[in-house]
């Protein structure tokens, strides 16, 4: 069934990031160290934006993907005891939090 708050997600089984992009902002988030078992049940789950915040947000590292236009060095992967830094810089704006509220 179509998600009326996940517009489309993409799955990289080699590096296992999961990529997840939100309808209501548009925004795009990769989470790092997905199972392909996980990335298997949140496309087979009915409710996809539950399914989400059930069992990938706050589960795995993750970082906001930066439109076109934006620091392109800004990748900071938070979240999890593998979190770690990937630039220099300060954290990204990065918490997925109101998109998946919103999917609820």
């Amino acid at each position: 069934m179509p998600s009326t708050s996940i517009s489309k997600t993409e799955y990289d089984p080699a590096s296992r990031v999961l990529s997840v992009w939100f309808v209501a902002s548009g925004k795009h988030y990769e989470f790092e160290g997905v199972p392909p078992e996980t990335v298997a049940a949140f496309r087979d789950a009915f409710a996809k934006g539950r399914f989400f915040n059930d069992h990938i947000r706050n589960h795995f590292s993750y970082r906001l993907v930066p439109k076109s236009g934006v620091n392109q060095r800004c990748r900071q992967w938070v979240g999890g005891a593998e979190a770690r830094s990937r630039s220099p810089i300060g954290p990204c704006r990065n918490r997925p939090s109101q998109e998946a509220e919103d999917s609820r």
